[in-house]
């Protein structure tokens, strides 16, 4: 057999089986059948870059090895879409320019001036920064608003390209020039620089839609106004599909918007996500728990027997104190602080930060709650604020991984590497005593395991 048919020899169908439920498994990525070529291109890909000759022999290594944090950087790069470009999509950016920005300016003009923007598979970032430079045409004095713009994606490689913001003439083929002469600057090696308050306006993190919990203050994936989650559903099987669009629901306030590639409409079935018609894009919006929806889960309920109230004794009499002498009245810090939280993953932001300054006063040595303080802070984007909140958080307990994980990845977003080596390291050595299923206390569900790759992915 000559060495060039032993190079291009498809890999084995049981082996081609078993490696792509270990895919599935470990990185949430799913490959049906038809979508089977794609997968061995991918690992063809990846065999080139592990310095294999072909592909089956890359598979035989890949599925009788331990995987490392490298190896499923490689074989994320390799097994998802990285081509992206700004203001693709042309059905989504009219959709927002003309509809839904304008609504939301409109709405939150004469309020608390928040608004909230999630790309799911944001790529190498076009998606999030075509959105900011949206914003900054449609809001005048945007500096006066709390803009904030998350992107997401599972492959670091991408993540750090999109933080650097330096991108091809490539990612230009649908932008319109005034807005690439107006955001952008040339660089001496012909590429082009997005400009530093576009930059600074998107904060870009690690999240695998099939397994990481959200919503999620910790993340910053609650309360959202629009979510935008396209071509990122393919990876997923049907039941995951489901599931993720059913968590991105969650994540929307009421009267929030989900983008979704056409192919994705029809998995959505969240009876929340009302279908918007629109010839424009396929888009749903997060209808209020109104009277139809509570009508449906009464005839849905079984109807209760009623219960008939005992009458209590009248109280006891006894000699009565003086008011100023009296418990004082009020919710404790622990119903303040529970307050705090369904108010911030509502979007309540101001209110929620009240309650939250109220249990701090009530509770000054609960680390838990000027850990909320300074999510919520971070949430309104007084980034100093919530520093010095999560300093407080270490003093009162100096192995909260948690607290030294968020200070890592604020003094990353503030360009200070040297703190948030410092900080991530700390996070490192902490969860490094742990056992990897061990869930950290107060994450919503993240394993010691699971943050440990997520902190490794950052800072790579």
């Amino acid at each position: 057999m000559s060495e060039t048919t032993v190079k291009n020899e498809p890999i084995p169908g049981e082996l081609l089986s078993r490696l792509i439920g270990i895919v599935s498994d470990r990185m949430g990525l799913y490959f049906p059948p038809h979508r089977h070529k794609d997968f061995v291109g991918g690992i063809g890909a990846a065999a080139e870059k592990f310095g294999f000759d072909d592909a089956a022999e890359c598979a035989e290594w890949l599925v009788s090895t331990e995987w490392s944090r490298d190896r499923i950087e490689t074989l994320a790069a390799c097994l998802t879409i990285g081509e992206t470009y700004f203001f693709r999509n042309a059905g989504d950016v009219a959709l927002l320019r003309d509809e839904i920005i304008p609504a939301l300016v409109g709405a939150h003009a004469g309020s608390d001036k928040t608004l909230r923007f999630w790309s799911a598979g944001s790529c190498t970032g076009e998606e999030p920064y075509t959105i900011a430079m949206l914003l900054c045409d449609a809001i005048p004095h945007i500096e006066e608003w709390n803009i904030s713009i998350l992107g997401t994606d599972i492959n670091p490689r991408f993540l750090r390209k999109a933080a650097e913001g330096v991108f091809s003439a490539w990612s230009f083929r649908a932008t319109p020039d005034e807005m690439k002469e107006r955001y952008f600057r040339p660089t001496e090696e012909g590429r082009f620089a997005i400009c530093p308050s576009i930059r600074k306006m998107v904060r870009f993190a690690y999240l695998n839609l099939a397994s990481d919990s959200f919503p999620s203050h910790l993340s910053g994936t609650n309360a959202m106004d629009v979510i935008l989650c396209r071509n990122v559903l393919i990876y997923f099987t049907p039941a995951q599909s489901g599931q993720v669009l059913g968590d991105l629901g969650r994540s929307l306030v009421e009267g929030g918007w989900l983008l979704v590639s056409p192919s994705d409409g029809a998995l959505v079935a969240d009876e929340r996500l009302n279908r918007v018609e629109s010839i424009k894009a396929t888009c749903f919006r997060k209808a209020p728990l109104g009277a139809g929806t509570m009508e449906r889960e009464k005839k849905s309920a079984p109807r209760a027997k009623k219960k008939v109230r005992k009458k209590r004794p009248p109280p006891a009499v006894g000699p009565s104190r003086p008011i100023a002498d009296r418990a004082p009245v009020g919710p404790s810090g622990e119903a303040l602080s529970a307050e705090a939280r369904a108010r911030a993953n509502a979007g309540e932001l101001s209110q929620a930060l009240a309650r939250c300054e109220e249990a701090a006063a009530r509770n000054k040595m609960d680390p838990e709650v000027h850990h909320l303080h300074a999510a919520i802070l971070q949430e309104l984007g007084r980034f100093d604020e919530a520093a010095d909140a999560l300093r407080r958080v270490l003093y009162l307990d100096s192995d909260h991984v948690l607290a030294h994980f968020a200070l890592g990845s604020l003094c990353m977003q503030g360009e200070k590497e040297a703190d948030a080596k410092r900080h991530f390291a700390n996070a490192l050595d902490l969860l490094r005593g742990r056992r990897r299923e061990e869930l950290i206390e107060h994450s919503e569900g993240i394993t010691a395991g699971r943050m440990i790759t997520i902190i490794e992915a950052m800072t790579r």
